[in-house]
């Protein structure tokens, strides 16, 4: 989920700065807390909520207070599963409403050591391997390494789907 915001050198234009995150919060609250029929600052249900991107979108003279299209992008594949080849499950989405802990998670340069270190040390990638490596291949090992870690998370994604459904 980090590399998808990652800006180790100041380059990637697609990249949402952590500025940004109070501005999205306070977007996706205005647009999903009423969908409970109350507004209270809180959002129940966050797959209830149909988010409209563009309302960030900058326009006109708006230029520091809004995501360009590439930064749009960005936030769409944070709210979206992470998947694969032949739409393989990967990693569940960021929820509506979890921007208070992107900070955390996307406000690096680069993704948080939580998540690096599993493939260093639980892969054998070793201390020096790097981020910015990752691939599909690093999936791949991982399944044939600790496929029920992968069948797991997958079963987990779609326990809580089916939770949501009732």
């Amino acid at each position: 989920m980090g590399k998808v915001n990652a800006n180790p050198n100041g380059t990637n234009a697609a990249a949402i700065a952590a500025s940004l995150f109070p501005l999205i919060e306070a977007e996706v609250l205005r647009q999903c807390d009423p969908t409970d029929g109350l507004v209270d600052g809180i959002i129940t249900d966050p797959d209830m909520c149909d988010f409209y991107y563009d309302a960030l979108l900058c326009t006109g003279t708006n230029t520091t207070a809004c995501l360009t299209p590439a930064q749009l992008d960005t936030l769409y594949t944070i709210y979206h599963d992470y998947r694969e080849t032949n739409d393989t499950f990967i990693f569940p989405h960021l929820e509506l409403g979890s921007e208070a802990q992107w900070f955390v998670l996307l406000g690096a340069a680069g993704p948080a050591s939580l998540g690096t270190e599993y493939e260093q040390y639980f892969l054998n990638e070793g201390p020096t391997w790097s981020w910015t490596e990752f691939d599909y291949s690093i999936i791949q090992q991982a399944e044939a390494h600790d496929p029920a870690m992968l069948q797991l998370m997958t079963l987990t994604s779609v326990l809580s789907k089916l939770e949501g459904a009732n």
